[in-house]
Order: structure tokens, then sequence, then C-alpha cells
């Protein structure tokens, strides 16, 4: 516990010119954790102070962060790895104070429109050509431009409100959506690329290669409206870009894997933005997977 007044002289004291003084002071803000978040935010509005502002903006991200960590560590730790949890989790690193109810319910919205058309029994190619008419001609959903860097793309909150995401995040909310709907669709890391699978086998992944091949009937691009791809069209991307094919690009992925996807791209582009501490913020997190 500190006083206001204590509180207020290590604020002050954030100015201080000497290197040293300036540490000490900013390792024990950030070692009161999220019960001084309220007034450090507060003392940014009020201070005039460019520097001040500079560095308690630094100390504000850098106990974010540290809940952040501890709360991802917990989402390593649980056995499913729930995609919307970890997509949600990733936000909050930009957006600490993210309204998880209103994105569960947007998305429960999106689930309903499209249940609501597949209520009858559909083939699979008619089921996935009605997901794709909902989701990316009336959501109007679609991939960003990937010269854009922008680390806005990543984030799910984001996606659904401006409807624009990276084609990782795009595949992602598509995978949510489909299992909401126990449409047996999983994810395929290609290199540079996610596609999605849609099996004639629905189960929990928990490692790669637990749907064999033969059980894929076609695959989607849901970087291009959803186009249906076949195991052909798979290799002839891979073949184009001297890719070895590889056994293991055909095969459905686990959650670990799409969620490492997002974090590794996350930091290029943190990094392409000169952003390097973020950047190394994500590597570790990466290394956590």
């Amino acid at each position: 516990m500190i006083s206001k007044s204590e509180l207020a002289c290590l604020i002050y004291l954030l100015d201080d010119n000497d290197k040293e003084v300036y540490t000490n002071v900013r390792n024990k803000l950030i070692s009161l954790g999220t019960g001084v978040l309220q007034d450090l935010d507060i003392a940014m509005t009020r201070t005039s102070n460019q520097v001040v502002m500079e560095r308690l903006e630094g100390v504000i991200h850098k106990i974010n962060y540290t809940e952040f960590s501890r709360k991802f560590q917990q989402w390593c730790r649980t056995p499913e790895r729930d995609l919307l949890d970890g997509a949600m989790l990733i936000a909050s690193y930009q957006h600490p104070d993210l309204n998880e109810f209103w994105i569960r319910n947007k998305i429960e919205d999106i689930v309903k429109n499209i249940y609501f058309e597949l209520s009858l029994v559909q083939p699979p190619l008619k089921s996935v050509s009605i997901f794709n008419k909902i989701f990316f001609d009336s959501y109007e959903f679609r991939a960003s431009n990937r010269s854009d860097y922008n680390p806005r793309h990543f984030f799910i909150n984001h996606v659904l409100s401006f409807k624009t995401g990276e084609p990782i995040l795009l595949a992602i909310l598509y995978l949510i959506i489909a299992s909401k709907l126990e449409l047996p669709i999983f994810g395929v890391s290609l290199p540079d690329q996610i596609v999605l699978a849609y099996t004639d086998k629905k189960k929990t992944l928990e490692k790669p290669q637990t749907i064999p091949t033969k059980k894929v009937q076609f695959y989607i691009n849901p970087e291009n409206k959803g186009a249906i791809l076949t195991k052909k069209d798979i290799n002839k991307f891979l073949s184009k870009d001297d890719w070895s094919t590889n056994k293991d690009f055909f095969y459905p992925c686990c959650n670990t894997m799409l969620m490492q996807t997002l974090i590794d791209q996350l930091s290029a582009t943190y990094y392409q933005n000169k952003d390097f501490e973020r950047a190394d913020e994500l590597n570790d997190l990466s290394d956590m997977l």
C-alpha cells in the first residue's frame, strides 16, 4: 500500500534528470501494479510536462503488460486454448479496457444470422457458400492490405467494428463462428498464409495431424472471401513459391499454431513501425507457446 502523497512524490520524481533516480522511481511505480493505474491515468491528464507524460505512459504500459502476461500464461495452461479467449487477450494488449461482453455479443449476432440460414441440413459446399455470403457479403468482412502494417488489424474488437483485418485474424474469426455452428472447419498453416479445411470429421484438435488429409473435403481461403480450394490448388501455391509439398502443409493445425502466427505477425508489424519494445514483448509471448 502507498499513500496518495507518496504516490504524488514518485510521479513528481519521474522528471528527475538523474538516470538512476528515474530508474528506481519507475521500477517502484511498476511494482505497485494495477492498483495505481487510475491515479497514473489522472496524473497524465493533469501534467503539461512532456517528459513526465511520456514516462507515465511507459510505466502504465509496463503495469498493463505485466498483468497481460500473467493472463496469457493462464491461457497457455488451459487445455483447449480457446481461440476467442486468445484473440480477445491479444486485443487487450493494445486495449487493456477491452469490452469482452460487446465482442461476444457481436459474434453471437453473426452466429445467429448464419444459423438461421443453415437451419436446414445442407451439404458442405452449400453450407460454406451460405456462411461466406453472410460473413463476407452481408457483414462485409475483408482482408486488410498486407503492406499497411497497422497493428489494429490484428485486434478482434477493431475487426468487428470496421470489418477489416489481417488474414490471420479473419481466419480466426471465421473459425470461432464455425465452431459455434458446429461446422467441422479447422485452420491449416501454409507458409505465409492461413487457409481453412472443411473435414468430414469433427473433433477437438489437441495437436496437428489429428485429422488425416483424406478426411479433408476441401479448403477455404478467408483472404479471398472464402474461395474454395482443392488440394491441387494448395500444391500449386506451394510449388509457385518453391516450397516443398510437405504433407504437414495439408493437415489441420491446432489453436496454438494459429495464435502463434497471430502473435508473430503482430510483432513483425510493430517492428515495421519501429516500435521495438512492443515487438520484443510479443516475441516473449510467442516463446511461451
